[in-house]
């Protein structure tokens, strides 16, 4: 049985993405195949990017079905959504398949369990916090443009193989960056992705049994972003989605393409990254005792943990000591006339959409305009 998608609309509740009203889904039903019991395995291990640093278990996905294995971009969840219920039948009773099956398991739960790693070794050890605008695990999960995000990705499995407390941050594109393809006159193009969420190894993360939302304050509006989270290994990558209908149609395509937009936009996405996903850990109970900016994207974390400092308490936090400390992991601006001047109009416009922006001002301007000159 193939995977269908129901979705049930009503008349009474449009919701109005232009001037004309569209009717919207209320809901969206996945219809899948049943899994055989001996393949169960299979789902916990579709879950996890485990498998994409495992060749033993990618030689087990692309066995099932070499096929839709590649029809599906090399993705195990979608490929097991589409497969035949026959197919699932057949190889429940392939007797080759089920040994390699087990020998795989048997693996990634040894990973999962091992107690002689380093993390696990360490009498004391601290919290991190990663963030990054991109991440690049596979191809698969394409929440990536290039060097940045594959880096991001290795040190996220380096984190999980020494089974560190490491905690990722980025944003869930639904439009990722852009798949690349030569056509028929040799010539490269552009094809523009649309994801559905429902198709990665994404869960949505909940907080007392609902899914849990942050807030993020722009001028006049609040927006909203839902948390998913990716398992990678032993360690989880957690993702902020703007894309739902609690905010406004502008609002939901801040996380609709990585390096999407104008610089404002730009801007947007990057008070979510750095407010938002600081927000994000702090409703799940993480505080970390690190956070690491992978480049700039994520500036407005030194701002919001300057903020939050303040707020607790600690007014003895200077300008002088804290902002110099806390933005030079992210420090990456060229050195250049043109770069000078890009400083400058970034700035003018993170004082125009941040809603703190005039008390803010007073400590941000006097450091900018040194680290400008």
């Amino acid at each position: 049985m193939s995977r269908v998608d129901w979705e049930v609309t009503s008349a009474a509740s449009p919701r109005c993405d232009t001037k004309e009203q569209t009717m919207q889904p209320l809901f969206t039903y996945n219809v899948v195949p049943k899994l055989p019991g001996q393949l169960e395995p299979l789902r916990e291990m579709v879950y996890n990017l485990w498998w994409t640093w495992e060749p033993s278990a990618r030689k087990l996905f692309r066995h099932l079905d070499p096929e839709l294995w590649d029809r599906t971009n090399h993705n195990p969840l979608r490929m097991l959504q589409l497969s035949r219920q026959a197919r699932l039948e057949e190889v429940a009773k392939d007797d080759d398949f089920l040994a390699d099956l087990s020998s795989v398991y048997k693996k990634f739960k040894a990973y999962m369990g091992r107690e002689d790693t380093y993390g696990k070794q360490r009498k004391t050890g601290c919290s991190i916090a990663y963030f990054s605008a991109e991440f690049g695990f596979h191809e698969s999960v394409p929440n990536y443009s290039g060097g940045l995000g594959i880096l991001a990705g290795d040190h996220c499995k380096s984190a999980s193989d020494l089974n560190l407390n490491f905690n990722a941050v980025g944003l869930l594109y639904r439009h990722g960056y852009f798949r690349q393809q030569i056509n028929k006159e040799g010539w490269q193009e552009t094809v523009a992705l649309n994801q559905n969420f429902h198709h990665l190894p994404l869960i949505e993360v909940r907080v007392e049994d609902k899914p849990l939302l942050v807030d993020v304050e722009l001028p006049g509006r609040t927006v909203h972003a839902k948390v998913w989270q990716l398992a990678i290994g032993r360690i989880m990558l957690y993702l902020l989605d703007t894309d739902i209908h609690e905010n406004n149609p502008e609002d939901r395509l801040i996380t609709a393409q990585l390096y999407g937009g104008d610089l404002e936009m730009r801007i947007r996405q990057e008070i979510v990254l750095g407010m938002g996903g600081s927000r994000a850990l702090r409703a799940m109970g993480i505080v970390p005792d690190v956070h690491h900016m992978n480049e700039g994207h994520a500036a407005f974390l030194s701002l919001e943990l300057i903020r939050r400092a303040k707020a607790d308490g600690f007014e003895a936090v200077a300008t002088a000591r804290a902002w110099p400390a806390l933005s030079r992991p992210c420090s990456t601006w060229a050195r250049t006339s043109s770069g000078r001047l890009r400083r400058r109009k970034v700035l003018a416009m993170w004082l125009r959409l941040l809603p703190t922006a005039s008390a803010t001002a007073s400590w941000v301007w006097p450091y900018w305009s040194i680290r400008a000159r």
